[in-house]
């Protein structure tokens, strides 16, 4: 059976729900927000090897799209940790018991607004490598923040987009299925995303 492996790169909030047992990622929109980046937003692309041209080296974007992985029966890991045995190389720390705030859930919805660039959210498979370069204090704690989670999931019947913020669910999409893409090896298929200035 095949999979895909979905590489996610640089700043984004991992947002599980439990009882659901999804996992939304959020992308979050930067204009004018000041910052490591200045006043630079930040864009969401997704790379692939198979793709051409300029967009092989740029990626295709992403913004104002949610794209929903996974069957309809969600069975994610919401634990955020690789599985035992797998050696550690970051964490992703809850942000809600240190700040003690919660993600609001408009920003879970097709009408987000400029907070959040692009979404999303995983219905099956899991954490499978966290991998960190910096150490972040936060509230006066160290920790090794991921940079780059690495989830891994089966890769049948899975891919869905659905607009934010006005975008239309008929418009082009970044990509319209797996099968377009080159697996790489063993019936792997391999997506990166990265949402940099």
């Amino acid at each position: 059976m095949a999979t895909l492996e979905l590489q996610i790169n640089c700043l984004c909030l991992f947002v599980p729900d439990k009882a659901a047992k999804v996992v939304h990622i959020l992308m979050p929109g930067t204009n004018g927000h000041n910052g490591h980046a200045g006043h630079e937003k930040h864009v969401v692309r997704m790379l692939h090897h198979s793709f051409e041209g300029t967009e092989k080296l740029m990626g295709r974007g992403m913004e104002g799209w949610a794209l929903i992985l996974g069957a309809d029966h969600a069975s994610a890991d919401t634990t955020l940790v690789p599985p035992a045995g797998t050696p550690q190389g970051g964490v992703l720390p809850n942000l809600s018991k240190i700040t003690g705030k919660t993600v609001h859930p408009a920003l879970l919805g097709r009408t987000p607004g400029d907070l959040v660039a692009a979404r999303i959210t995983l219905r099956s498979g899991g954490v499978v490598r966290l991998a960190s370069e910096a150490t972040w204090v936060i509230d006066g704690r160290e920790y090794a923040l991921a940079h780059q989670v690495t989830w891994k999931m089966e890769a049948d019947n899975l891919l869905k987009w659905e607009g934010l913020n006005g975008k239309a669910d008929g418009d082009p999409k970044p990509l319209e299925k797996l099968e377009e893409l080159e697996p790489e090896d063993d019936l792997r298929y391999k997506l990166r995303i990265f949402h940099v200035t």
